[in-house]
């Protein structure tokens, strides 16, 4: 308090409580006395009946506004101070406490249950699914208003890129924020080759894991969570978000199938060296360890991206006890004398040692000091 201009506009001060008499007497130079807020009283008939009180002890009140400073009143302390006093044991006294809960507003609410989640989503050739896949964004029970959406379209050869950019007015009217990018990297499939076959897979990995990163470091802003969805995935629960926040862990995918109940599709997703699929995991839990993950969908803590954890583009992790060893990314023995052309000949005397891409994110991970989990009986359906 400025106590010159205390001096000059006021003769006393009136305080509502001593406490705050107190308070302001240190610093006010003229005199503060205490003077209750006005009330209109009326004599209370409420028994002790009605507030479930027995009639036989004696007891001590407390009543306290949660709008009000916690820790100043404190009413732990008090209850502990009561134990002390009294004892555990003690059924002669009681102390009811009484609070006003804070009401807050669905504003409030709504940030508080609900983080801001990034929707990334990389495009090639994905005209045919667009229609379905934004209908299931649409069904999704998680405000819209905290979805972000990102879209990194590469290569394509149909006009998904054109289609995007004519749905973005009403994506913007729908979400948080949507942003949309195009980076071409001259990577083809042959046609009437599949894409898994395996002299593609360092090629088509490592074009994967870039277009991820490019999209991550473009779109990412103040989410708290990035959601990876592949626009082929065509079938997953409303309430898909909610159920992987609710497990509490920081890398989580559900089980993409293509048929429910059947083989898991997302074979990326793997533990012991690509011994075990989350198909062979269902039975140990709603919940299992995983050291490597697929990217069909994959929801991770933004702070984990932020703090470098990437999609390697190159084999990772050589030192990790984890991966596999001689790592060739070919499906079977006749596709790997075919596969051997494409490695660079330094990775090849290094023996392939490592994993790349989303498996990549799992090893790396794990060398930054955080797990990566999986939900076996938690099923989406990528289509045939």
């Amino acid at each position: 308090m400025q106590q010159t201009t205390a001096r000059w506009l006021f003769d006393e001060i009136w305080a509502p409580s001593r406490y705050a008499a107190e308070a302001i007497s240190q610093s006010a130079p003229v005199p503060v006395t205490v003077i209750p807020h006005c009330i209109t009283s009326r004599r209370n008939s409420l028994l002790r009946s009605v507030l479930l009180l027995p009639e036989d002890k004696f007891i001590f009140l407390f009543i306290y506004d949660e709008h009000s400073n916690y820790q100043r009143k404190n009413p732990q302390a008090l209850i502990r101070a009561f134990n002390i006093a009294f004892g555990r044991e003690n059924d002669s006294v009681q102390l009811p406490v009484f609070y006003e809960p804070k009401i807050k507003s669905d504003e409030e609410n709504s940030m508080e249950n609900n983080p801001k989640i990034l929707i990334l989503t990389p495009v090639k050739d994905a005209a045919e699914v667009l229609d379905s896949y934004f209908a299931n964004l649409l069904r999704l029970q998680f405000p819209p208003q905290h979805l972000s959406l990102g879209f990194l379209e590469s290569d394509s050869r149909d006009e998904t890129y054109s289609l995007l950019q004519q749905k973005l007015p009403e994506l913007r009217r729908t979400y948080r924020n949507v942003g949309l990018w195009k980076k071409d990297f001259g990577f083809q499939i042959p046609q009437d080759t599949p894409r898994w076959s395996g002299n593609l897979q360092y090629q088509r990995r490592a074009i994967l894991a870039r277009s991820r990163n490019h999209l991550l470091f473009r779109a990412l802003d103040d989410e708290d969570w990035v959601l990876w969805l592949d626009a082929d995935v065509c079938e997953y629960p409303a309430d898909i978000i909610q159920r992987l926040l609710a497990t509490g862990k920081e890398i989580v995918h559900p089980n993409c199938v293509l048929e429910y109940g059947g083989k898991s599709y997302d074979r990326n997703a793997w533990r012991d060296k690509k011994k075990y699929h989350l198909d062979d995991l269902r039975r140990e839990g709603d919940l299992v360890k995983l050291h490597a993950v697929g990217g069909t969908m994959l929801l991770i803590k933004a702070d984990l991206h932020r703090d470098g954890l990437i999609f390697p583009p190159f084999l990772y992790g050589k030192k990790n006890r984890l991966i596999r060893r001689f790592n060739f990314f070919f499906a079977n023995g006749k596709e790997a004398l075919a596969g051997l052309a494409t490695i660079p000949a330094k990775i090849f005397r290094n023996r392939y040692q490592g994993e790349m891409e989303t498996e990549g994110l799992g090893i790396m991970a794990n060398d930054m000091g955080h797990e990566c989990w999986g939900m076996p009986n938690l099923e989406i359906r990528h289509r045939s």
